[in-house]
């Protein structure tokens, strides 16, 4: 009975302090978004860091194309998503727990549409959909 509860004392005393170690109270997620071209920092890029379904954290980049976003990490991850008109949607998943620094996002460019849902107003959804919409 002894060596049981001395197996079970020594088995909590290690998920404590590997637990305690894995989790931080909040880590930095910085980097620079760039054209996959010219490599030049893309000014104004928005940057949304989600855990599950749900944005947490949003930023956006300076007129460098740099970001930093403070957040406070789960066990199951979070994802990097960065968006800018003109170019395609970023996506990253990081399990990471730790700082991550000078992360480079290169983003592709693409074609703009005229009924891109990412650039029109609800207004102009409204008028494709035969409802009449004044802009006063």
């Amino acid at each position: 009975m002894k060596k049981i509860l001395m197996i079970f004392v020594a088995l909590a005393a290690f998920v404590a302090t590997t637990s305690a170690q894995e989790v931080k109270d909040s880590i930095a997620l910085s980097g620079r978004v760039t054209d996959s071209l010219s490599g030049k920092g893309l000014p104004f890029a928005k940057i949304n860091v989600r855990q599950g379904c749900y944005v947490y954290w949003t930023t956006v980049t300076d007129t460098n194309g740099y970001f930093t976003v403070t957040i406070h990490p789960y066990y199951w991850g979070y994802d990097l998503e960065c968006c800018r008109l003109g170019y395609e949607c970023y996506w990253k998943h990081f399990d990471a727990m730790n700082d991550i620094k000078n992360y480079a996002v290169r983003m592709k460019r693409k074609e703009i549409k005229p009924y891109d849902p990412y650039i029109n107003a609800p207004s102009q959804q409204m008028e494709r959909e035969g409802v009449k919409v004044s802009v006063r």
